[in-house]
């Protein structure tokens, strides 16, 4: 669908906009927050809802279409990050903000370094989940041991990075596998960081991405990988599940913890309810995501 969307908009320059309803700074949009689009330049714009205040907020068509045959190369963001499903619109927002945290999260937090990230790793044997323990076991017997890291979040809810590393092959593409998972409740946030990093560790063996050509096999690891962290070293804390608060539950509760934070510009495209599910792209303003840092909030 999102491939799909088009719609009719102003074609102008980012200051033409009217103040209240554009972002703080066209590097919001940006893929680099360093190498933003020209300001000087005509953009085709999207009208869309500002959740915070329920009035019209514009967006980059170019962040709204997935059609990547269109405007290519570009410097706004062309991802599916804040794209989401739900049974009702507003569980729809709900997924798509909590993905936008998500990728914030990870993109902070790993910025930090390696020392860091470690500090940030999940005591085990703190979580009390027998599906947890029978996932770790099935995994160290495929010689493929699992890994969690609580990445600090904007709104409070929980992040979980997990990360899978394979020293038994010589491609470097298998030593250090991760996913992320975001969800107010902690447990599901954890599965999910989980159940990622075994999704990707499954397609990879199968090679079953067509933008997986055999080059990417070809690159051996001369040591160990490891994509985030360390294990926890004798006499580091880390982080105990008990440690882990859930986070804010509803579409409206969350942009409310962003705007408490300094980041209120919060925008959502609804893309209809095909075949009965309502599809949604929302946009928080100021978080990072990939390749985009996190910008100051605003006070």
């Amino acid at each position: 669908l999102a491939e799909r969307f088009d719609a009719e908009g102003p074609v102008c320059r980012f200051d033409a906009l009217p103040e209240r309803a554009r972002a703080p700074a066209l590097s919001d949009f940006a893929r680099d927050r360093d190498a933003p689009p020209e300001a000087s330049e005509a953009h085709s714009w999207v009208a869309a809802e500002d959740l915070g205040s329920g009035d019209s907020f514009y967006l980059p068509f170019d962040l709204v279409s997935l059609d990547l045959t269109r405007s290519v190369p570009s410097r706004f963001d062309r991802t599916s990050t804040g794209l989401a499903a739900g049974a009702t619109r507003e569980e729809a927002t709900a997924v798509a903000l909590n993905e936008i945290i998500e990728r914030d999260a990870v993109a902070e937090w790993s910025a930090r370094g390696m020392l860091a990230c470690t500090a940030d790793g999940l005591r085990l044997d703190t979580a009390p989940f027998g599906w947890l323990r029978e996932w770790r076991e099935r995994l160290d017997h495929a010689g493929s041991p699992a890994r969690f890291y609580r990445a600090p979040s904007i709104t409070g809810a929980p992040v979980f990075v997990c990360e899978l590393n394979d020293h038994g092959k010589d491609a470097h593409a298998y030593r250090a596998v991760h996913g992320t998972g975001c969800h107010p409740i902690p447990e599901i946030a954890l599965f999910r960081a989980l159940a990622e990093a075994i999704q990707g560790r499954a397609t990879l063996i199968a090679g079953a991405r067509e933008d997986m050509p055999p080059s990417a096999y070809a690159r051996r690891a001369a040591g160990a990988v490891v994509a985030f962290g360390l294990p926890l070293a004798t006499g580091m804390r880390g982080v105990h599940w008990d440690d882990v608060a859930p986070g804010p539950t509803d579409a409206a509760s969350i942009v409310d913890a962003f705007a408490r934070s300094g980041y209120p510009r919060v925008a959502m495209v609804d893309f209809g309810s095909p075949h009965g599910f309502e599809v949604v792209r929302a946009f928080v303003c100021g978080l990072g995501a990939h390749d985009r840092r996190r910008r100051a909030s605003i006070a």
